[in-house]
């Protein structure tokens, strides 16, 4: 029986992927999507478009998640949908790419030139898996600054919401090549992980850079909830957080109240990020449960808090591994 199971996954998942997509999305595009000629100017589309598999290959340009004013409306990336970005519009594959020559950008910035009217959340995900990739965007002027209950969508997660909360429910995206740039919320500016509740979020960010986003409360660029007997892990390899700002963990605020909330950073660089209280580059809030910094060859450049420029414990950490340099 457990033959014939695993045998009918491996079906499936063949099957997947034959009748897997590409969708060609540019900012000038006039046609329904099925190759570079035909690109769609229309993201919104292709993304409800999109099955389980599908890739959505996007060119440089500016694309915003709504053509009216309704803040609600954000970029939702199902489960299993490979999101590319910056590419010219020519490119036969991934690799053909020149990221920083070409950047496709993700924007809030729908109302007025004041931000406190654009897009709540730019980028949202729920209960996805670790195929869901987003790759080659800059993700800029998320405003969650609203009033609203602890970890809600209207206060959290500006530049990206990311939704795992809830027991049972997971959502591990994986992230390459991204700037979130000048995002605003209550907490998370940058991106806010929901593991709260017995949730889950175990998210990838490779070759990632978030730069002048800011937080009236915790985390300047990341916001890692694992309350409530949540699992929030992340994993952060050769990236940059310059120039963010909160109240408590500058670029980063690991929550892990009556739960379990780690980052593990490698090969990073923390540079310039402000706390107004305490933690300049990474606050760790335990209050009953697990929350750690391991860092791993990090270095923190002219960070700034009244307490902790670099990282700040709310309670002693047993284990934090920060093999780091400070300059």
């Amino acid at each position: 029986m457990i033959k014939r199971f695993s045998l009918f996954l491996v079906f499936i998942s063949t099957l997947l992927a034959v009748n897997a997509r590409t969708i060609y999305v540019s900012a000038s595009g006039t046609g329904n999507g099925t190759s570079w000629t035909l690109a769609t100017n229309d993201l919104q589309m292709a993304l409800n478009q999109a099955r389980k598999g599908d890739e959505i290959w996007v060119s440089k340009g500016v694309y915003f998640p709504t053509k009216d004013n309704n803040r609600e409306i954000s970029f939702h990336i199902k489960d299993g949908v490979a999101l590319y970005g910056s590419f010219v519009g020519f490119e036969q594959s991934i690799e053909d790419r020149i990221i920083k020559a070409n950047y496709s950008v993700l924007s809030g910035e729908i109302g007025t030139k004041q931000k406190t009217d654009n897009t709540i959340n730019v980028l949202y995900t729920a209960h996805v898996t670790k195929t869901t990739i987003i790759d080659g965007f800059i993700i800029t002027g998320g405003y969650a600054g609203g009033d609203s209950t602890s970890a809600g969508r209207r206060a959290s997660g500006g530049g990206w919401y990311n939704d795992g909360a809830n027991k049972g429910n997971v959502s591990n995206p994986t992230i390459r090549n991204c700037r979130f740039v000048e995002n605003t919320a209550r907490d998370g500016a940058a991106m806010y992980n929901n593991a709260s509740n017995g949730g889950s979020c175990q998210v990838t960010l490779e070759n990632c850079t978030f730069q002048n986003n800011k937080a009236y409360l915790g985390g300047g660029a990341l916001f890692n909830d694992g309350e409530k007997a949540g699992d929030c892990t992340l994993q952060i390899m050769d990236s940059k957080f310059l120039g963010n700002k909160a109240g408590f963990g500058g670029a980063i605020f690991n929550d892990g109240k009556d739960g379990k909330s780690v980052c593990l950073v490698r090969i990073s660089v923390f540079k310039a990020n402000q706390a107004m209280m305490e933690g300049g580059g990474i606050f760790n809030l335990s209050n009953g449960g697990v929350s750690q910094s391991k860092l791993m060859n990090c270095q923190f450049i002219a960070n700034n808090a009244p307490k902790g420029s670099t990282v700040a414990d709310s309670q002693p950490v047993r284990k934090r591994t920060t093999r780091t340099k400070k300059i």
